[in-house]
Formats: structure tokens, C-alpha cells, sequence
């Protein structure tokens, strides 16, 4: 099983360790495998703005739909994925903005909507 991401910011160092991105309005996660199988995805995820949700498709289907809080909270969900390639979106229901224009005590250059991290994924 092969991966390969796109759509996000470049990769930041989380604190503690790891890797996170922030997306401006969506990440798409291919998913390259030689059979029919489930796979489990770990991740972390959170958001900028208030009251935001992320949604989840798979190969165009809409798989489940999560609230996001504004600090990291821990997912793991399974996917039956098919032979070949499978395209993940991960798409935010909110806007991007910059921190500094909803009241945020600091700025970025960047609009963002949600961060993610500690990806994860395994048969």
C-alpha cells in the first residue's frame, strides 16, 4: 500500500513530536493498494474556526462528518478501500481565515481552516 498527500501547507513540528499541516480548505490522501482490503486511519485533528466540521469521502462517497474543536483531538476510523487508487478528501465545512481576522491573539499570512497530524495508516 502506497500513499501520497496533497492540498495542505508544509509540514510543521507538533511540541511534543510528530508532524502537522494546516489545510486551507481541503487535503486529499490517495491511497494506492493491490487489493481489496480495510484499513484503519489514525489521526489528529483540529480546527481555526468556530464551530467547524470536517468531512471525510471516500472515492467520492461521504464516509462520516466530524465536529472539530480548536485543539487536537485523536480519530480512528476504518475504510474498505478497493484495488488501485482511492482518493481521501478531507474537507472543511467552514472557511479558511487568517487567526488575526477572527480574534485570534496572532497572526499568520496563511488562511487556514483545519490542522492535522499523526497520520496514520495500517492494515
Amino acid at each position: 500500500m502506497l500513499t501520497n498527500g496533497s492540498g495542505g501547507y508544509e509540514a510543521e513540528k507538533l511540541p511534543e513530536g510528530g508532524n502537522f499541516r494546516w489545510v486551507e480548505q481541503e487535503f486529499k490522501l490517495q491511497i494506492f493498494a493491490t487489493e481489496a482490503s480495510e484499513v484503519e486511519l489514525d489521526f489528529s485533528v483540529w480546527s481555526l474556526p468556530a464551530e467547524n466540521r470536517l468531512t471525510l469521502e471516500l472515492a467520492g462517497n461521504s464516509t462520516i462528518n466530524l465536529p472539530l474543536a480548536s485543539s487536537p483531538e485523536k480519530h480512528s476510523l476504518k475504510l474498505k478501500i478497493k484495488p488501485g487508487r482511492n482518493l481521501l478528501t478531507f474537507s472543511s465545512s467552514q472557511p479558511a481565515a487568517y487567526p488575526q481576522d477572527i480574534g485570534l491573539p496572532y497572526q499568520d499570512s496563511r488562511r487556514l481552516a483545519f490542522a492535522s497530524g499523526k497520520l496514520r495508516l495500517s492494515l
